[in-house]
């Protein structure tokens, strides 16, 4: 990474995530099931903002493929009193505007499906977001 593609924490940045104004577009995102085999892969364009308290929200706009398998996901019931697996979360890796390298895991997304759309829209609240340099890779 060049160092023009860094992330720029100026007073402008730090002042809208200080306000929960925070936002980044991406013009690549990809949302891993974590599993070795077959994982589920949402990918698309998207955005990650701050809510107006201050938690970072992703909104993926995924193209729309094997959708019986996404579904199953979506709409899998969780029994009362047992631990939620890996499998049942996604990890990220996004690409922003500027060429920047994103990370994050441990995301539960949730999805609107509406047909006969194209895609669907992937909504996830995140912990962290990490942005990764070539030290990282």
């Amino acid at each position: 990474m060049n160092e023009e593609n860094t992330l720029d924490l100026n007073n402008d940045t730090i002042n809208k995530l200080m306000s929960s104004k925070f936002e980044i577009d991406y013009i690549d995102i990809d949302l891993t099931q974590q599993i070795k085999e077959n994982p589920i892969i949402y990918n698309g364009s998207g955005t990650i903002y701050q809510d107006k308290n201050g938690v970072l929200n992703l909104k993926l706009y995924a193209k729309r493929t094997n959708i019986e398998k996404k579904l199953s996901h979506i709409f899998k019931h969780y029994v009362p009193g047992r631990i939620i697996g890996n499998e049942d979360y996604f990890s990220l890796r996004a690409t922003d505007m500027s060429g920047n390298e994103w990370c994050a895991e441990d995301i539960s997304p949730s999805a609107n499906v509406s047909f006969p759309a194209a895609g669907q829209i992937i909504k996830a609240k995140l912990r962290e977001i990490k942005n990764i340099t070539e030290a990282d890779m």
